[in-house]
């Protein structure tokens, strides 16, 4: 076997080994290093972050404070700036060094709701941007809100108020009757004091001498103008007698789904007007002569079968014994402007006439044809002979649609309404007939319909032919000539000035009962609120009517379509949004779409 040899010399075998492991070991300190060093940057971008992050919290709120205290800073369009790289300063005072923010605050596309934007950035890279939505409380949350009581009305043993009460002026409470004690189950409050609070139930108690609540302008309302007309909604009227108007709006509700499920009702109305002011009744339904409907041409007899029947009235085909005897044997009915019963031939059988035909106050008058592109819809639609007439205001068939219906002068409104509409009136609204949704408030549907009624004048309940119960003669009993003893209003009803009943103090004081006690007019039963500048007369001893309010309490999270909204505001949500190519006016451009 052979020899086994030696290697005597290892001093280069060690240089190397010391050389790898001297490599080894500086790779594990340098590695240890810059893990260090990318720790401490991680950490640092953290801690900025989070200052960042602080500094946007504490900017929206900030600026929430500034909305609070000064709710005009809102714009109505657009956003305001309210911080511009400013420094940002910790609790002490002392800016923090490197940290800079800016605050925005700009409305949504309801005019109830707002937005604060706040961006903050640290020096070394951090960013934070929070959003908070702001909302304004709507007047439409009140049940009753009255700016001025001239005549001390205050409220009866036999009221029932089921939302929230407020008065800017002195409250009044009546003494009990009977068992009768006025009951207020959500809290009331005035700016003055309550005389009679021994007489009232209060479910959720009372102030007094708060500040008030202030109605909007007029001016305020301009915005919503826009909105209708870039809906083809905004019409300009004439203004005519403080009590009447010369143009009717009639809504109708259209299944535009031909199954027979009715899930898919969409919302029109039809613009009936009169160029001619002496014709004012003949649109509205008003009682002209003091023999009661025989003196009116929108009054008389359905004769005949649908389809093939007249319309008699008396002093045209009709005599006094024949009007007396339609008129005891309940026959004889008002009707509205343009309603087909009023033409020969063209009655209870659905024929729409455009321009009607007829002698007297029946002429002149016609309906106006949408001005908008056309509507598609199923063969029942598309067939109907009134198609090129119906005005659509819900969003389906409507795109642009904002939900707004403007009227520049005065309008008289009747029908029923689909879906969530506001009418505004620069002048009066009348109302002329029965306006209710198509869904029963009481359904506690609140995804569905709702009305507001905003008018720059007064809301009148109209005391024409239809709604207030009338005679052949003087000395005849009164009868019902609509179709219906008792009238309907399912809206929330703001007027800049009075809401009130036409000539609430005169008329019949036992023509109609209401629930069993004697009463002018009857019921009217309100179902929303009552928002009035100037508290009017809605019934007076026994006459005009006695009112039904109930409270719709959908309008406390469901307010009708850019209702205004009072300048209290209180926060709702906040949101994180990423700060990466942030642009303020193309943020707030797609919010307000």
């Amino acid at each position: 076997m052979a020899p086994v040899r030696f290697v005597k010399n290892t001093r280069g075998i060690a240089l190397i080994t010391v050389v790898l492991v001297a490599l080894a070991v500086s790779s594990m300190a340098i590695a240890a290093s810059i893990l260090t060093m990318n720790g401490t940057l991680i950490r640092r971008f953290s801690e900025r972050s989070a200052v960042a992050d602080q500094a946007a919290l504490s900017g929206l709120e900030e600026a929430l404070s500034s909305v609070l205290g000064n709710p005009g800073i809102v714009p109505a369009t657009g956003y305001a700036t309210l911080e511009d790289s400013v420094a940002v300063v910790d609790a002490s005072g002392t800016p923090i060094p490197g940290v800079y923010r800016w605050t925005y605050v700009g409305p949504s596309n309801d005019r109830a709701r707002a937005s604060i934007l706040s961006l903050a950035k640290a020096r070394g890279g951090g960013m934070a941007l929070r959003r908070m939505e702001v909302d304004a409380q709507s007047y439409a949350r009140y049940g009753i809100l009255i700016g001025n009581d001239p005549t001390a009305q205050g409220f009866q043993p036999s009221d029932r108020m089921f939302g929230p009460v407020h008065f800017n002026t002195g409250i009044t409470i009546n003494s009990p009757f009977g068992l009768d004690t006025a009951t207020f189950w959500q809290q009331v409050t005035t700016t003055s004091t309550i005389a009679g609070i021994g007489n009232g139930i209060f479910r959720k108690g009372y102030t007094q001498n708060v500040d008030p609540v202030p109605f909007p302008a007029l001016s305020d309302l301009d915005p919503l103008r826009g909105m209708a007309t870039g809906a083809n909604l905004h019409l300009t009227t004439s203004i005519g007698n403080p009590n009447g108007a010369l143009t009717r709006l009639e809504f109708i509700p259209i299944d535009m789904d031909p199954d027979p499920v009715t899930e898919d009702i969409q919302g029109f109305f039809r613009v009936y007007t009169n160029s001619i002011s002496s014709n004012m009744p003949f649109v509205v339904g008003w009682q002209t002569g003091a023999d009661g409907p025989i003196s009116t041409s929108n009054c008389g007899v359905v004769s005949g079968p649908p389809g093939n029947a007249t319309f008699l009235r008396y002093g045209y085909e009709l005599d006094i014994d024949q009007a007396k005897d339609s008129v005891d044997n309940n026959r004889y009915r008002c009707f509205l402007g343009g309603d087909p019963a009023l033409h020969p031939g063209a009655n209870q059988s659905g024929v729409f006439e455009q321009t009607p035909t007829g002698s007297g106050p029946t002429a002149g008058g016609s309906w106006l044809p949408w001005p908008g592109p056309a509507v598609s819809g199923p063969a029942s639609f598309m067939g109907r002979l009134d198609h090129d007439y119906l005005w659509p205001y819900t969003p389906a068939v409507n795109s642009t649609t904002k939900g707004v219906i403007f009227i520049d002068g005065e309008v008289a409104l009747s029908g029923v309404v689909a879906g969530k509409v506001t009418v505004v009136a620069t002048d009066d609204i009348v109302v002329v007939d029965d306006v209710t949704q198509y869904t029963d408030p009481g359904a506690a549907a609140c995804d569905r319909d709702v009305l507001g009624l905003i008018a720059g004048d007064d809301i009148i309940i109209s005391d024409n032919t239809l709604m207030t119960p009338q005679r052949y003669s003087t000395s005849a009993a009164y009868h019902t000539m609509g179709k219906s003893k008792d009238e309907y209003l399912q809206a929330v009803v703001m007027s800049l000035d009075e809401f009130r009943v036409q000539e609430a103090a005169s008329g019949p004081g036992s023509g109609e009962p209401c629930e069993g006690t004697v009463q002018g007019r009857g019921c009217l039963y309100l179902t929303g609120s009552i928002l009035a500048g100037t508290r009017g007369l809605l019934g007076f001893g026994s006459q005009g009517y006695r009112v039904r309010l109930s409270y719709n309490s959908c309008v406390e999270t469901q307010a009708p379509p850019q209702f205004p909204a009072t300048n209290l505001y209180e926060k709702a949500r906040v949101y994180e949004l990423d700060p990466a190519n942030f642009d303020v006016a193309a943020w707030f451009t797609q919010y307000q779409m």
